[in-house]
């Protein structure tokens, strides 16, 4: 791996729910190697957007370090933290909420660069034009407010703000989930083309395997605020060694009715567990279709499995491969 534009350590972050305490993150040490897209993916619930809020200072960690190009932003004050807010950006998962209906698009896109004191009035204006044409929206779309466009050109145009202060990071949360099926993959391989054409490094937050795979380089599995498996797209994939990514993957659709037809589904036990009362030991032992009487009174270490790759299991790869990576 070229070397992490970010890096974080050790990363905690939890909430108060009424007398308790809920830690939504736990100890989340992760890469993303500069020029890279990295996948965090893993089911609702499982503390993902929490994290990305931390990485971006959105949120402050109770406990760990965030660190961007060298400098640990956890340790940086607001004055200071300035500067890396426009090195780094961040797409929302709705973008019916995301955009403010009384202000038009032009404005929408334009506003980053007047906070940050990027250009004159003309070099605004004619950036702005640039933006939408690399999200491929007309030039027109300035004049108009977000109510008069569907949900992928909102999210088109959202990509667009986050792209305004010229960003070196970028984190994308569940950037395609609120919209219909059909358009999903045109906002995917929008994130694809500006990633390349502005040399992004980019963290994608997701819950469908099957859709990171393909514009991501590494995947990052994680169940309930744990990193749980980590590696090279492909490898996990098709290659998953721990059983949370294997039921992930067995849930996503293949296009291929015949191959449909006849793959054996893994179904889960129950419902995902509370995180203020999280299970002992291994946290998902309580669901695994290969869980032991160890998963529950021993914690699997997030280990070695591979080149570049990790799982925190204590039978790793014994579902074997779900998906055909022929």
């Amino acid at each position: 791996m070229t070397a992490p534009l970010l890096r974080t350590e050790d990363v905690v972050v939890r909430f108060r729910v009424g007398r308790r305490s809920l830690t939504a993150v736990d100890r989340v040490s992760l890469s993303v190697p500069k020029g890279e897209t990295v996948g965090l993916v893993g089911e609702s619930g499982s503390g993902k957007t929490t994290f990305g809020l931390a990485v971006m200072r959105a949120i402050d960690p109770n406990h760990g370090r965030v660190v961007f190009d060298g400098v640990d932003l956890t340790a940086l004050g607001e004055r200071r933290m300035r500067p890396f807010r426009r090195r780094m950006q961040m797409i929302f998962q709705d973008p019916f909420a995301s955009l403010d209906p009384k202000m038009k698009v032009g404005r929408i896109i334009s506003e980053p660069m007047r906070i940050h004191s990027i250009g004159d009035r003309q070099e605004i204006a004619s950036r702005v034009s640039s933006l939408l044409e690399a999200v491929g929206l007309p030039s027109d779309t300035v004049q108009r407010y977000p109510t008069q466009f569907s949900g992928g050109q909102k999210q088109r145009i959202s990509i667009a703000r986050a792209l305004a202060t010229d960003p070196e990071f970028l984190v994308a949360d569940e950037p395609v989930s609120a919209l219909d099926v059909s358009i999903q993959a045109q906002v995917i391989a929008v994130l694809d083309q500006v990633k390349k054409r502005f040399g992004l490094t980019t963290l994608i937050i997701a819950h469908d395997l099957a859709l990171v795979y393909q514009v991501t380089d590494r995947i990052a599995v994680m169940y309930l605020g744990q990193i749980v498996e980590e590696g090279p797209t492909a490898d996990v994939v098709f290659d998953p060694r721990h059983p949370y990514t294997a039921s992930l993957l067995s849930a996503s659709p293949v296009p291929d009715p015949e191959v449909e037809r006849t793959r054996e589904r893994i179904v889960l036990r129950g419902d995902p567990p509370s995180p203020i009362s999280p299970p002992s030991a291994c946290r998902f032992h309580t669901r695994c279709p290969i869980a032991r009487p160890v998963c529950a009174t021993e914690t699997p270490a997030l280990v070695s499995c591979g080149p570049n790759r990790t799982v925190a299991c204590h039978f790793p790869g014994e579902l074997g491969p779900v998906l055909d990576g022929r």
